[in-house]
């Protein structure tokens, strides 16, 4: 390997691919290194999405700032590289790509319904492009120098470069290799870190409901009260042995993992609405045309044509029913508090769960400490920073691969316009 190195990128995940080739193209004269620790590149992306890669959304083409928890941050970022380049790019790369009809959501996916697809392209594009890849290595420490740094591998190694990409991840799955070192470098070279914390996490908090409904799926409107920016997000959630999952939990997680892992709350509460769409008083309604239309009928008999498999049983029986009264044994105020209880129903979140589950890291380097025109280092110059180990985590839906990309391109021009 060359010792008369341009730049050295860090990571070699969605981040550091994109910032790798892009620096190449920069300087293609110049030597460009890019350091993974595993043996392969982007094994982080062959398992987002379900394994079928959701690339972006088409909601960051108007406000991509509402989607992310430092807006004013990413509107700079993504006004350099948006929702239109990141598609253009990947067209480029030669990867077709197709809006999912399902739930209208915005959500971009590779046409092949393949993660490897996206892989196997960016994996030919870096060599194409003459990135020097080095495989199985680990940076020990990065010194700054007057004319740039060295980096000291672990395996021996001395790198010299002009500059560097950090671009090493977060701290979800660290069984891939993701494992928050990339906060240590940064700290190391003197940056303020937000503590890491699991974010897009399935949450905790057994249950009777939860235990006699593990595996069943249920479209469900979820409020968390103590946060104003997490108000009625409508999903699917999943019953499990240790609580609730699904992507409304999902998306629901972040302000509650981080009162939890940050402000050391010993647990939080949730509003699980059953009935999405519906309040207290309308579902009362509902339920009680329901009542005088079939008097005679089991009401678990009768709510089979709304909820799925055993839910209405178990459901009833939590709220002290028999799950084979039927409508005319119930009174008006018995309706009432069953459809309370479906649209507001609180439930007691005790721990969130791993890293290994979560879908991204909350926290980072502070983004004020970095430039958002060209994401390098206002206090180490030299050094760009992308992808999760920034302080910037987005909503579920393919956001955050949207940030590794846009954040990735903008560092890989190393401070120019183009």
């Amino acid at each position: 390997m060359s010792n008369n190195i341009k730049v050295v990128v860090i990571g070699g995940g969605a981040a550091g691919i994109l910032a790798a080739i892009t620096a190449k193209k920069q300087f293609p004269k110049e030597t460009v290194v890019l350091l993974e620790r595993n043996n392969i590149l982007g094994r982080k992306i062959l398992i987002t999405g379900a394994g079928r890669c959701n690339l972006t959304n088409t909601n960051l083409a108007t406000k991509p700032e509402e989607k992310y928890n430092h807006p004013d941050f990413v509107k700079t970022t993504f006004a350099r590289v948006g929702y239109k380049e990141i598609v253009a790019w990947f067209n480029d790369l030669g990867l077709e790509t197709k809006e999912e009809e399902k739930n209208k959501t915005g959500k971009i996916f590779p046409v092949s319904d393949r993660a490897d697809s996206v892989v196997n392209l960016l994996t030919a594009a870096v060599a194409e492009a003459g990135v020097e890849v080095k495989f199985g290595v680990t940076v020990k420490n990065i010194i700054k120098q007057k004319n740039g740094f060295v980096i000291n591998l672990h395996n021996g190694d001395r790198l010299e470069t002009v500059k560097i990409i950090l671009a090493a991840g977060g701290s979800t799955y660290p069984a891939l290799g993701a494992d928050g070192s990339g906060f240590a470098i940064a700290k190391e070279l003197g940056h303020q870190i937000v503590t890491p914390v699991p974010s897009g996490v399935s949450l905790e908090g057994k249950s009777r409901i939860s235990q006699e409904l593990q595996g069943l799926k249920i479209m469900v409107e979820i409020v968390v009260p103590a946060s104003k920016n997490v108000s009625g997000i409508t999903g699917d959630l999943l019953f499990t042995k240790y609580g609730l999952s699904g992507m409304a939990v999902l998306k629901a997680s972040r302000p509650i993992s981080l009162s939890m892992h940050r402000a050391h709350q010993a647990w939080a509460e949730i509003n699980i609405n059953f009935m999405p769409g519906y309040n207290t008083n309308t579902a009362t309604k509902y339920w009680l045309e329901r009542k005088k239309k079939h008097p005679s009928r089991e009401v678990a008999t009768d709510w089979g044509g709304v909820f799925p498999g055993k839910f209405a049983a178990v459901f009833l029986n939590n709220l002290g029913f028999a799950p084979n009264i039927i409508w005319a044994d119930l009174r008006e105020t018995d309706v009432q508090k069953i459809a309370e209880a479906l649209t507001s129903y609180p439930w007691k979140i005790t721990a969130t769960r791993g890293w290994n589950e979560a879908e991204f890291t909350a926290g980072g380097v502070d983004t004020t400490e970095v430039n958002p025109d060209t994401l390098e280092s206002k206090i180490i110059p030299g050094l760009y920073l992308a992808g999760e180990v920034l302080d910037i985590d987005g909503d579920i839906g393919g956001y955050n691969l949207s940030w590794a990309w846009a954040s990735g391109m903008v560092a890989g021009r190393l401070g120019s316009a183009k």
